[in-house]
């Protein structure tokens, strides 16, 4: 794993890896150029001094086969992804799941402890 910044992305993403398909995790970033990042601008700004949203997971389905023109070409069968999208620098630099929510945990008890 290595680092990797752009100044278009606001939010980190891991996808964990998955024993069930046998897929590997992956780390990346996105801004609202490559997601609709205003869902998670709302969910984060909820935040105060009490209350912290630290990570967004979603389980999402998608239907890419309605995208295909070609009726012959058509894929009918959706596609689920469970992802987590976090908002400040290398929230996702964990290579495991439970790595990563553990770190979020630690990184924030600090952050918030320390007020």
């Amino acid at each position: 794993m290595y680092e990797v910044s752009n100044s278009t992305w606001d939010y980190c993403v891991i996808i964990p890896s998955s024993s069930v398909r046998q897929e590997q995790g992956r780390l990346f970033g996105v801004g609202p150029d490559a997601d609709w990042t205003k869902a998670y601008d709302n969910a984060f700004g909820i935040s105060d001094n009490v209350y912290k949203i630290l990570t967004l997971c979603l389980l999402e389905k998608y239907n890419f086969g309605f995208m295909t023109p070609n009726e012959h070409d058509r894929v009918d069968t959706p596609e689920y992804m469970f992802r987590c999208v976090c908002n400040y620098d290398l929230c996702n630099s964990a290579t495991n799941f439970s790595k990563y929510l553990s770190n979020i945990m630690d990184e924030n008890y600090v952050t918030l402890s320390s007020r």
